[in-house]
């Protein structure tokens, strides 16, 4: 529900700019180019790049995101965030919380360094400064946390 609100709520927010929210059903080949991923939440923007005969398999987001379980978390945070940032296409990928609002976002700056900031509390406002949008956590959670 979490990506779904997500996929829905990055979609309305770039409407009519260029860019493509798609969900865990696509591919993602990384920078690494042997190594391929299933994003929660993909974000294209402009031109769709895609792996040479592998029609199916997407090479150029901007934007990748994850929802963190206890079954995936390491994951999420070791290998699959290793391979994002090995991602020349990649501005910023977020790590999303399932159990309470709070959403990590790591950003690549010009330099090719990464940041990471930190955003809780439905009350606040997750910036995705690389699609230059930002979406209330209040909606992205909507339906998540209660019980």
């Amino acid at each position: 529900m979490l990506a779904m609100n997500l996929g829905t709520q990055l979609n309305n927010a770039l409407q009519g700019r260029g860019c493509r929210v798609v969900g865990s059903d696509v591919l993602l080949q990384t920078g690494a180019k042997d190594i391929f991923i299933y994003p929660e939440v993909m974000v294209i923007c402009g031109q769709v790049v895609r792996m040479e005969g592998r029609p199916s398999v997407m090479t150029n987001p901007v934007f990748v995101a994850e929802v963190l379980s206890s079954s995936t978390e390491a994951e999420d945070r070791g290998v699959k965030s290793k391979q994002y940032r090995a991602t020349p296409s990649i501005r910023q990928y977020a790590l999303l919380s399932q159990d309470r609002p709070e959403v990590e976002i790591y950003t690549r700056d010009e330099d090719g360094k990464w940041w990471i900031g930190e955003v809780n509390g439905l009350d606040a406002e997750c910036v995705i400064s690389s699609l230059d949008c930002s979406l209330p956590m209040a909606s992205l959670y909507e339906g998540v946390l209660e019980a």
